[in-house]
């Protein structure tokens, strides 16, 4: 069984001529028809996965072509895959497939290597090495960026340390820990990157506080919740909240079927929204992209259940300033648990780019310093720990009249 991760690039286009799968390299990880990588590089791959194989046990090749005529890519990367043996039955090969003419590129594991490799991970792994590089045509580079970034997952889920000194001869010196790191999610067609300017996230698909929608639910009437997601859309949604925790119904089978169903007829990438960490795990199973989790805070129980998921599957997280005492008053007792959640999420491999830390909006009617605590949190973790946050910006005016002036 083969993992895919098939997305467009933008290069060339080319006249389409029959291709047959080539023979596995001798003597070298690459088989490189049009010499998209120079004698330099395609060393320095060879180094790469000759260290990684001898540390790991796992094997790393690519296929790389201008063109592959009439044969579907997919299809084609899959054959590769297994006429080169990558991707039998215990097996921890790993595959970089890319194509120029056709657009495409994957990376195909093997059964041993899915499960520290996940199609999430290795597709953000993408994103910040091959694909930037892969715009300025720079495709050495960027297959070398990838190697490196996908040979340092599995480093670090088989525990040793790899030696790469060797890939600075020859004057090229690649260093993907220098590579900017985007905050980013995903549904099957549609990358959202925050930190660059306010993303809107739809929270119609919840129900509280909505008696039709609780009512669909219970009646499972898809259509409706569906056109909670189109209208949501329609209207600059950049991000649909699904949340279907009802007493009621099976929240494990109405998750399913409604991300099942939103993604058939949006593009919008998903918020999974769910406190049942079963619930959470068949979601992100399914979910086809890179999803935004919400959500985990400073419970140690919590974090232990929840950053274990966002590691296997990949997804950016959404981490709330509370712990088991709850929601602290102060802007000193709020830092401290964001410093925790941090810290915890480092220990399991997830980096502060993947986490939006939610300061939590109370309402000033209760407590008039409340937002002054928020804010504060807002500023030390954009300042301090140069990281993203999200506010339900609305719950300040809460119990107030003229509430929007007020929000």
């Amino acid at each position: 069984m083969m993992k895919k991760i098939l997305i467009f690039l933008f290069c060339f286009i080319s006249i389409a001529i029959a291709k047959e799968v080539p023979p596995r390299p001798i003597n070298s990880y690459v088989y490189d028809e049009n010499r998209l990588l120079s004698q330099a590089e395609t060393k320095i791959f060879n180094e790469i996965s000759e260290e990684l194989y001898r540390k790991t046990g796992v094997g790393l090749a690519a296929a790389l072509f201008q063109n592959i005529g009439d044969e579907e890519p997919r299809d084609f990367a899959l054959q590769i895959a297994s006429t080169w043996k990558v991707g039998n039955k215990n097996d921890e090969g790993v595959l970089i497939f890319v194509t120029l003419d056709e657009k495409r590129r994957s990376v195909e594991t093997g059964y041993g290597a899915e499960i520290f490799l996940p199609d999430a991970l290795v597709e953000r792994i993408q994103q910040r090495t091959l694909v930037p590089a892969f715009r300025q045509k720079k495709y050495g580079e960027g297959v070398l960026l990838l190697a490196l970034g996908l040979s340092e997952e599995i480093a670090k889920a088989k525990n040793v340390s790899l030696d790469f000194s060797k890939i600075s001869e020859n004057n090229i010196k690649y260093n993907h820990r220098n590579v900017q790191k985007k905050s980013t999610i995903s549904s099957g067609t549609k990358l959202v990157e925050f930190g660059k300017s306010p993303v809107l996230i739809g929270e119609r698909i919840n129900p509280t506080g909505k008696k039709k929608l609780k009512q669909a639910l219970k009646d499972k009437d898809i259509s409706y919740i569906l056109n909670e997601g189109i209208s949501q859309e329609e209207k600059g949604a950049e991000v649909l909240d699904v949340n279907v925790g009802l007493p009621e119904i099976d929240e494990c089978q109405m998750m399913e079927l409604v991300i099942k169903e939103l993604q058939a007829v949006t593009d919008l990438p998903l918020q999974i929204d769910t406190s049942d960490p079963i619930t959470m795990e068949k979601a992100l199973r399914i979910y086809n992209g890179k999803p935004l989790i919400n959500s985990v805070n400073g419970k140690t129980e919590v974090m232990k259940e929840i950053f274990p998921l966002v590691k296997k599957y990949g997804g950016m997280v959404v981490a709330l300033a509370l712990d088991e005492n709850g929601i602290p008053e102060s802007t000193e007792g709020r830092i401290a648990i964001i410093d925790k959640i941090y810290a915890t999420a480092k220990t399991y491999g997830i980096d502060n780019s993947d986490i939006i830390i939610d300061p939590l909006a109370m309402t000033v009617s209760a407590n008039d310093q409340a937002a002054v605590a928020t804010l504060n949190a807002v500023k030390y973790v954009k300042e301090k720990k140069n990281g993203l946050t999200i506010l339900g910006v609305s719950n300040v005016s809460f119990g107030l009249p003229l509430r929007e002036h007020i929000t």
